[in-house]
């Protein structure tokens, strides 16, 4: 009897950074506010180019998943940093944490309702300055995306490992660096992979067959394989792009990097293994150019 063809698609997302100026919200986000006369007021926030863009980006990548998966089931996985936290202030949209919590959850709307064959949601809690500590906003908009789609399993969780059609998917925030230049790209992630790899098997625990982290904003790519007990071990790695420009702060941080990569990974699951890694993404270089002198 022919083995019969099963095909899902995880989609992965991570660091929007609701509520900083250069990070991703929903132009529909409801808002609160008082009027005049002290009565309660729906307004919408205003985003400026950068934020344009960017939601622009993220609702071609959502159709660019959904025409991927056709009608086949869907498993979003969100990596982290939904908001911008209190701790980074100078560049924020709103420092009320009530005001990210809605950004946030309204950056979520579009995955529950332009992808018909979503099945699960999960909200991965990021770095605690950008997360008001332990998770606070992960939590706070997975209530209430559970109440509002109650037909999609939506849970938040520091560190998974899932297993989606035979396939486990190891996955987390935080993970290594991306490497520190160009050709040094990758390197610190693949050994990363290999002594998460070795403390599996040293440990007798399930061996993942992809890696999944975050936090950097940046893409990187990896592969391991092994021969192992008379088998092979192959496993898979990512850092996943992010949905925000950098500031100020992260200017300095990464060393004036001028070139900006926005998008999300779709992974390609057919019969119990991974069939190929979708990179949906767009990189900007972020100089200003201009001729001074002809």
């Amino acid at each position: 009897m022919a083995k019969r063809y099963q095909r899902s698609i995880l989609m992965v997302t991570s660091d929007k950074h609701g509520g900083h100026k250069l990070g991703l919200c929903n132009p529909e986000t409801i808002l609160i506010e008082e009027d005049e006369n002290g009565n309660e007021k729906e307004i919408n926030p205003p985003i400026n180019p950068v934020q344009e863009y960017l939601w622009d980006l993220y609702l071609r990548n959502l159709d660019d998943v959904k025409h991927l998966a056709g009608k086949d089931e869907i498993v979003s996985f969100d990596l982290g940093d939904p908001t911008q936290g209190g701790k980074y202030v100078s560049e924020l949209m709103y420092f009320i944490p009530t005001y990210q919590f809605r950004i946030a959850e309204a950056n979520m709307w579009p995955v529950y309702e332009k992808l018909p064959t979503l099945k699960s949601v999960r909200l991965v809690h990021g770095t605690s300055s950008h997360e008001y500590e332990n998770g606070t906003s992960s939590d706070t908009i997975e209530r209430v995306l559970k109440y509002k789609y109650p037909k999609v399993d939506t849970q938040s969780l520091y560190h998974g490992l899932a297993t989606i059609r035979g396939v486990k998917i190891d996955y987390a925030h935080h993970g290594p660096p991306p490497g520190s230049r160009n050709w040094l790209k990758g390197n610190v992630a693949r050994l990363y992979l290999v002594s998460l790899i070795e403390d599996c098997i040293n440990s007798g625990v399930t061996i993942p067959d992809m890696v999944m982290r975050a936090h950097y904003h940046v893409f990187v790519k990896e592969f391991y394989h092994k021969r192992q007990n008379g088998g092979e071990v192959n496993c898979w790695f990512t850092i996943n792009p992010s949905y925000a420009f950098p500031d100020n702060w992260t200017r300095q941080t990464v060393k004036s990097v001028f070139l900006v990569s926005n998008g999300m990974l779709a992974i390609e699951i057919i019969n119990g293994k991974i069939h190929e890694i979708h990179a949906f993404i767009e990189t900007k270089d972020r100089r200003r150019k201009e001729t001074i002198l002809p």
